[in-house]
């Protein structure tokens, strides 16, 4: 896991998705979000990058704020219960259709 104190209490983090393609429907996105990870996966063509900063201590059920400005509003929260180093990214307000789009053109602009 990348992490770098910005201040004694912002945490930035960096968030992996493994991917072998970019178009929307490579976006699985559960009842908890998108899986992310701390560490690179193994066995994907991409390991698509998320930038987030939280406060505090790193529990289960803390909310890191997505820090590109093209994710603007989206939120990864520390769910180790499904594997350890396990995040789930939401994007509050939109619906599943409009997150994977999002995420898509987000890859699309970051994996040129």
């Amino acid at each position: 896991m990348t992490t770098a104190a910005r201040d004694k209490h912002e945490i930035e983090l960096t968030l992996y998705r493994g991917l072998n393609g970019t178009n929307p429907s490579a976006f699985r996105i559960d009842a908890d979000g998108l899986s992310v990870f701390e560490r690179p996966l193994d066995g994907y063509r991409f390991n698509l990058t998320f930038q987030a900063i939280y406060t505090g201590d790193k529990t289960p059920g803390i909310i890191a704020e997505l820090t590109h400005p093209m994710l603007s509003g989206g939120v990864a929260e520390f769910t180790p219960e499904f594997g350890e180093g396990h995040w789930s990214i939401r994007f509050p307000g939109l619906e599943i259709t409009e997150s994977r789009n999002l995420l898509s053109k987000y890859a699309k602009s970051m994996l040129k």
